[in-house]
């Protein structure tokens, strides 16, 4: 069975599996307008559509094409985990529930949103950015605060916080900052459900971010000062948390039904509560550390790295990404590398799907990769070979690829 009909299987036969919310949605297989409908309207049903206004709005080809990259990850990391675990869920102190499909859709359907800063900038105002950061490194060292912060607020990216670490700070209340509710309010809350470390129902614990403030300002820096960019996985990931907790603050303010601040149900019958703060923040870590790439094993590069301070980052250094670890940041990585078109930019999509497949054996942790002797001929298919084949150098996991 090749890939294309691999993820239209998914999508028909395992329905139950990964959508969450129970609601119709359109194959996203069609063309890039359906990829894109499916992402929106996934984010819709979960009354968490502002979270994805500013990327509904935004027209360009590099986030069409994103979008149909992001889709079809979408499924590939669905038909994964559904191998691995079916029934893999975070428990909730308050109602319910967050089992895998809930915390895949906001990964996974978001983890390219940061493109939409990655790509729009031309060089002159890339230059702007970078001298304007590296006045913000100053003031940020007086005032203790990360420079990053300040160019959103500075160049109007509409981003008003960053990801914070895990645990969230007992001292801070996102009610507040966003005008939920006032300080007798707070004190009131007897839930304190914001808090604390997020336990899978196999055993695996969630007690802090794989990377921490300064390892992500360090490496957003790093892409900024030497590949002049805006790393799309840290910017997407500060985006996202802000959007999710704005959303929350406009569903609480606009849409209650019955309840408080901290733990309520909107008109459509979705459920809101503090304890989805951490699951937030866990999910956008997620996506930030999906990017932050290993350096490779020479001296150029890990001086380069040294220079901003991401030694972490170093080979001898770089701690694998494990299912054992982080069943959710795991299926990321995998997904998103076996997600063939980012690599085949030229070739139509339901083609290419045609000329791969993919599949997954739990007991040996091995991926398996058919792909046509073609697309190997040609330059794309040996980035993408070389991609899958370089897997096992910062995940755990078995790689077997075959040429047919």
């Amino acid at each position: 069975m090749n890939l294309e009909e691999q993820l239209r299987r998914e999508f028909v036969e395992n329905r139950y599996f990964w959508n969450y919310y129970g609601q119709y949605l359109e194959s996203p297989f069609e063309n890039i307008e359906s990829a894109k409908r499916f992402i929106n309207n996934y984010f819709k049903s979960g009354s968490k559509e502002y979270a994805v206004y500013e990327w509904r709005e935004f027209e360009d080809e590099e986030m069409s094409f994103r979008n149909g990259h992001t889709t079809n990850a979408f499924f590939i990391g669905a038909m994964l985990q559904r191998i691995i675990d079916p029934n893999l869920f975070i428990e909730s102190d308050i109602e319910g529930t967050y089992p895998f499909s809930y915390l895949w859709f906001l990964t996974c359907l978001a983890h390219d949103f940061g493109y939409i800063y990655e790509n729009e900038k031309d060089q002159g105002q890339v230059n702007e950015l970078k001298e304007k950061y590296y006045k913000f490194c100053i003031r940020g060292k007086e005032n203790k605060n990360y420079p990053r912060i300040l160019l959103y607020r500075k160049t109007n990216m509409h981003i008003r916080s960053l990801v914070p670490n895990i645990p969230l700070r007992k001292c801070g209340c996102y009610f507040r900052g966003y005008s939920m509710a006032t300080r007798q309010q707070i004190n009131e809350c007897e839930t304190n459900s914001c808090r604390g470390m997020l336990k899978y129902n196999n055993g695996i614990i969630i007690k802090s971010q794989r990377y921490n403030y300064s390892d992500k300002e360090n490496y957003f820096r790093y892409r900024l000062m030497e590949m002049n960019t805006l790393d799309h996985g840290i910017v997407g990931a500060d985006k996202l948390f802000s959007s999710l907790v704005e959303n929350y603050r406009k569903e609480y303010n606009e849409n209650i039904s019955d309840g408080g601040c901290e733990n309520f149900h909107n008109n459509q019958d979705r459920h809101f509560c503090c304890e989805q703060f951490k699951v937030f923040a866990y999910i956008a870590n997620c996506i930030a550390a999906h990017n932050m790439f290993m350096s490779n094993d020479t001296d150029i590069a890990k001086q380069s790295y040294s220079k901003y301070n991401l030694q972490c980052l170093w080979p001898e250094n770089f701690k694998k990404i494990a299912y054992e670890d982080d069943p959710l940041l795991f299926v990321l990585c995998i997904a998103d590398t076996l997600e063939p078109s980012k690599r085949f930019r030229g070739m139509d999509s339901v083609n290419l799907l045609r000329k791969i497949g993919i599949s997954y054996d739990k007991d040996s942790n091995t991926v398996y990769v058919e792909i046509s002797k073609r697309l190997t001929q040609i330059e794309d298919g040996m980035k993408y070979i070389n991609d899958i084949k370089s897997l096992d150098q910062w995940c755990i996991i078995n790689i077997d690829v075959v040429i047919v």
